[in-house]
């Protein structure tokens, strides 16, 4: 009879045991990251965090005498200008989504007038916004026979309408910080003397019934306003990054350098990219 064959190392062993596993974790998030790239909302999120990285390592590289000659610092330029130019081309689209927008508002109006008047206010700067992009960049592409003078003044236009919407953005956060506030006040005020204390004092069944409904009901609010806290924190951040590159923009020859621009833009899809990973999740 022949001999068995000699067992497998542990450590061989213990990797073939764990394979299926890793296989099956790796798939998942390939998967995941599949989704996230084939939404537009995501992808552009995706795109807008790698292009605005890579923007600042090129500034940082290009800044240290030892790698600003090398091959890898000079390829960043082409690609990094591949990525501006991809998202740009993907939002060719976009006054698709500014006009449903903008219909959805006049159907659904906010109830607010502050926030109806600010939401109608964005609604045309998106408009101006997305469409002199597009007319500056199919006119760079040579689809428009405009000229070069004609093609700067249409990009600083679109990027002072981009400033605006901003501005507005900023404008709604504030209101909708006080807001906030005013909610958290009344809360903090309605727990004073609540359901806890009631309990103690009243000792029928209803009342405690009732004392522990008002409490799970308490429990669902506050996690909703810790929700809408976390969700204005991060659009607040995004705008506050967002302000000094619309104002770049907004001038013929701008005032930040690549540095600056990769570091605002890096931080906005630091505060993007978690969001549109927990949306295609």
């Amino acid at each position: 009879m022949g001999s068995s064959p000699p067992p497998l190392p542990k450590t061989l062993a213990h990797l073939r045991a764990s394979l299926p596993s890793y296989l099956t974790t790796t798939n998942a998030h390939i998967a995941h990251t599949n989704r996230l790239l084939s939404r537009t909302s995501t992808l552009d999120k995706t795109l807008l965090t790698v292009s605005y990285t890579l923007h600042l390592l090129h500034s940082v590289l290009a800044r240290t005498p030892r790698l600003s000659l090398s091959r890898f610092t000079t390829s960043l330029t082409p690609l990094t200008a591949l990525f501006d130019d991809f998202r740009v081309f993907l939002r060719l689209w976009g006054l698709l989504e500014i006009y449903s927008w903008g219909v959805s508002t006049y159907l659904t109006p906010p109830g607010d007038g502050v926030v109806r008047a600010v939401t109608w206010g964005q609604v045309v700067a998106c408009a101006l916004y997305q469409g002199l992009e597009n007319g500056a960049y199919l006119a760079e592409k040579g689809v428009l026979g405009w000229k070069k003078e004609r093609v700067a003044r249409v990009w600083v236009w679109s990027g002072r309408a981009w400033c605006a919407y901003v501005a507005l953005e900023l404008a709604r956060l504030g209101y909708e910080w006080r807001e906030l506030r005013g909610q958290d006040a009344g809360r903090r005020r309605r727990k004073i003397g609540g359901p806890e204390e009631r309990q103690l004092a009243e000792g029928e069944k209803g009342v405690v019934g009732k004392g522990e409904l008002e409490l799970r009901m308490d429990k669902v609010e506050d996690e909703r306003l810790k929700e809408r806290w976390g969700k204005w924190y991060r659009e607040f951040g995004v705008n506050v990054a967002y302000a000094p590159m619309t104002v770049h923009y907004s001038l013929e020859n701008g005032f930040l350098g690549e540095g600056a621009i990769g570091g605002l833009g890096t931080l906005v899809g630091a505060l993007s990219i978690g969001q549109a990973w927990n949306e295609t999740a």
